[in-house]
């Protein structure tokens, strides 16, 4: 499996396909596995670069405290050393937050963005529910995933996947590395690229469940309203992770063709 040493530490990722390069960061607490079924998709119309963060899957957690503009010079630090220079890139939450970092400081490394899930910062609407993430990933894993659950996946589905959620939440707390979520989470407080959004000339695509309660419609329109070349796409009874069963085929499309036109 690929490694890179970044910044001190060990960085895991992996390619799949050939073609113009697009470039998969995961949010919080997943890794690149989350990206398997687009990555799938994708591998057959570009070079997929799929990322694990530090501190989350097989990449190493470091010393040091974390900010959203050490991980994006992670993300940054790997293209060069694997001879990327220039990628389409997608960030789903804490990934989109990464995905942001990089577009607003290396520009010109970034042609598409495509931004799943995320704001430009923590607007005053979104502050209670992120101290309450922030607050249940320092009480371990367990903690952390009741809390995050109910604003991850809709009403239908975690009815029916109640059992199987129940499975999964003990199997990722003996396998997750709770230390890197909380470091993660917390880079979140000083989060803030909104001063920056007019200065993206890139195309955007914004991608938003429409009952997500992590991300507030107005993060949304501040993405919307401040960044020119930019379209949103709203998703019905969706919320946080809008990559989920009903919607993957018209998002693999989606993303695809938004990608794939000059």
């Amino acid at each position: 499996m690929p490694y890179e040493e970044i910044n001190s530490i060990t960085i895991h990722y992996k390619i799949a396909g050939k073609g113009y390069p697009v470039v998969l960061i995961h949010g919080l607490s997943d890794d690149l596995e989350y990206w398997k079924y687009l990555n799938d998709y994708l591998k057959d119309y570009f070079k997929v670069i799929s990322v694990d963060l530090r501190g989350h899957g097989k990449s190493e957690e470091g010393e040091v405290e974390y900010t959203t503009q050490l991980l994006a010079e992670d993300v940054v630090k790997l293209l060069k050393k694997i001879n990327i220079e220039k990628t389409n890139i997608v960030g789903f939450s804490l990934g989109g937050h990464i995905s942001l970092e990089i577009i607003t400081k290396y520009p010109e490394i970034i042609n598409k963005v495509i931004l799943i899930s995320t704001s430009a910062r923590i607007t005053p609407d979104m502050e209670e529910d992120f101290n309450r993430l922030e607050e249940s990933s320092d009480k371990g894993f367990v903690k952390f995933f009741d809390c995050i659950i109910d604003h991850i996946l809709p009403e239908d589905i975690l009815n029916e996947s109640k059992e199987e959620l129940e499975i999964q939440k003990f199997k990722l707390a003996k396998i997750r590395n709770i230390n890197g979520i909380h470091k993660a989470a917390k880079s979140c407080k000083s989060y803030d690229v909104y001063d920056n959004l007019n200065k993206i000339n890139n195309e955007v695509l914004i991608i938003y469940g429409e009952d997500d309660t992590i991300i507030s419609k107005t993060a949304i329109n501040e993405l919307v309203n401040n960044i020119d070349n930019s379209k949103l796409i709203t998703l019905k009874n969706t919320k946080h992770n809008v990559l989920i069963e009903r919607n993957y085929d018209y998002l693999k499309e989606l993303i695809k063709d938004f990608l794939y036109e000059n």
